[in-house]
């Protein structure tokens, strides 16, 4: 395990900041100097941690968000056309039911007309009955169905205004044509109040026509505002929808070109030989897990570094004093030859001395045996002398017992 001494020298060999040497005070006041942008910057974290998938997938989502706000708009705005429609449809309609009430205004006329020109007979009166029913039971029709479409309130107040001119006008011409068959002449005298029933109708069949071509007009003032209203929410969406996936582009562009674009630098730096570089990407989805696989690989490669700087220095070291012990030895070997010389010298002198030692040698065996021999001689001797002293000793041991004490000496 490294010291402390070792790692701040593999920092200065690379120049490389240590960050997590900073007092912890320092460290305590920047969080609260940023505190207030805490939050935001969690959103921002939160949504940098998030996987590519994810972010791609929001982008995708979003648009089809915009998109599917788009089609329900589409949908409605379709929906009112066809509403519209129909009510244009409607006026079409109106306008030619009151177009065919004016007609059978006209035909029930005519249907009296005939009657009173048939004299009440033949088959001429018989037509203008037979006409003058269907006429009239179309007429009621009409006014029937524009009441039952039920276009507007003007246009069914209209109804109701024109229905009594047009039941008295109905009622005239019945009367006229029934009257007409069995006094022609009275029924010729009912026609002026025929038509004076025709005038009033010819005045309120107007009003039914006005109304309807005021609903008509409506319906295509409304149809033109709500096409308007359609184009105006259609472009408003398609833009929201541009500018929101334009934003959600943006921001998964953001988070992940720049933190790809930092690692480039640092990888462009590792190329050249920078160690020290540092990518500060946060984030945990894939890119910035590979910055994190890039940092610890670079940060395993200078303490690698370090190390072989380390080696590098003792080897150096080791390689000066290999070569100092090389001199030392070459000193030594010079010394060694001329002591080697001075040897060889003393050793010729040695191997004289040996012979002359042998020589001596052989004079101090010959001297040795000698000595050997008078010692046996020596000890030979002093065995006889010994002898002598013991006989010496008994004989001295005799003369001192008292058998052998004279009187003299016992005094």
């Amino acid at each position: 395990m490294s010291s402390p001494n070792e790692k701040n020298l593999n920092f200065q060999v690379f120049r490389c900041s240590r960050s997590s040497d900073e007092p912890k005070n320092a460290a305590t006041a920047e969080f609260r100097r940023m505190a207030p942008s805490l939050e935001s910057s969690m959103a921002r974290s939160f949504w940098s941690d998030r996987p590519l998938g994810v972010k791609l997938a929001a982008l995708v989502t979003s648009g089809a968000a915009a998109l599917g706000i788009f089609a329900v708009i589409t949908v409605q705005a379709l929906n009112g056309t066809g509403e519209t429609a129909d009510e244009l449809l409607a006026s079409a309609e109106g306008t030619e039911d009151v177009l065919l009430a004016d007609m059978m205004h006209d035909a029930v006329r005519g249907d009296v007309l005939q009657a009173l020109v048939s004299g009440g007979q033949g088959e001429l009166y018989e037509g203008a009955v037979a006409d003058l029913a269907e006429h009239d039971q179309f007429f009621r029709d009409i006014l029937a169905e524009t009441v039952a479409d039920d276009f507007s309130p003007e246009v069914n107040a209209a109804v109701e205004t024109a229905t009594p001119a047009v039941e008295a006008y109905l009622a005239s011409a019945e009367q006229i044509v029934t009257t007409a068959a069995s006094a022609p002449a009275a029924a010729a005298a009912a026609y002026p109040q025929f038509a004076a029933d025709f005038a009033v109708l010819e005045e309120e069949l107007p009003k039914l026509g006005d109304a309807v071509a005021a609903f008509g007009e409506q319906a295509a003032a409304h149809s033109e505002d709500q096409r308007g209203t359609a184009v105006t929410l259609a472009l408003a969406v398609a833009g929201a929808g541009v500018l929101v996936l334009a934003l959600f582009g943006w921001i998964v562009t953001r988070s992940v070109v720049r933190p790809l674009n930092k690692v480039r630098d640092v990888l462009a730096g590792l190329a050249d030989g920078d160690l020290c570089g540092t990518t500060d990407v946060t984030s945990k989805d894939e890119v910035g897990q590979m910055a994190a696989s890039l940092e610890a690989s670079m940060s395993t490669m200078r303490s690698v570094m370090a190390a072989i700087g380390d080696s590098s220095t003792t080897l150096a070291s080791a390689t000066e004093q290999l070569s100092a012990s090389a001199q030392d030895m070459a000193r030594l070997a010079d010394e060694s030859s001329v002591q080697s010389g001075i040897v060889a010298t003393a050793a010729g002198q040695v191997s004289t001395n040996v012979q002359t030692v042998s020589a001596g040698s052989e004079q101090m065996g010959a001297s040795i045996r000698e000595i050997a021999q008078n010692a046996s001689e020596v000890a030979r001797v002093a065995a006889q002398a010994v002898h002598a002293a013991d006989s010496t000793t008994a004989t001295v041991a005799k003369l001192g017992s008292p058998r052998w004490r004279s009187p003299a000496w016992s005094r």
